[in-house]
């Protein structure tokens, strides 16, 4: 289990995130969300307060997920809300097949770019 606490992980943990295809409406959104809940439910907090995170179902068929971190003797409370559907990939064109592949992707468009620059 990763911490987070690092470059390395959290580009780790973020290229997780982004290989999900979740364009909006799909099945691969609706994916997202129950991996984002594996991930914080395997965290050291949410085994001790398993009830502070939660896949709620919508009546489409997706669901959305909520977390709650309270830290003792503190009664502020900060809310962040997000959204992790993403439009179509058409406009990646003939790198479409990468869209979700940030590596693949980069390296594709530095041969590309070297292709351009050799010629």
């Amino acid at each position: 289990m990763m911490n987070w606490q690092t470059k390395d992980n959290l580009l780790t943990l973020l290229t997780s995130l982004v290989q999900y295809e979740s364009v909006t409406g799909s099945k691969g959104e609706a994916a997202l969300a129950e991996y984002l809940y594996y991930l914080l439910k395997d965290k050291p907090y949410f085994q001790n307060n398993p009830a502070h995170v939660t896949l709620h179902p919508m009546e489409d068929g997706r669901t959305f997920l909520t977390a709650l971190v309270k830290k003792k003797d503190v009664k502020q409370t900060v809310l962040l809300l997000s959204h992790f559907d993403v439009v179509d990939i058409e406009d990646y064109g003939e790198f479409k097949h990468m869209a979700c592949k940030p590596a693949e992707l980069l390296n594709s468009f530095l041969e590309k770019k070297s292709c351009f620059l050799n010629a």
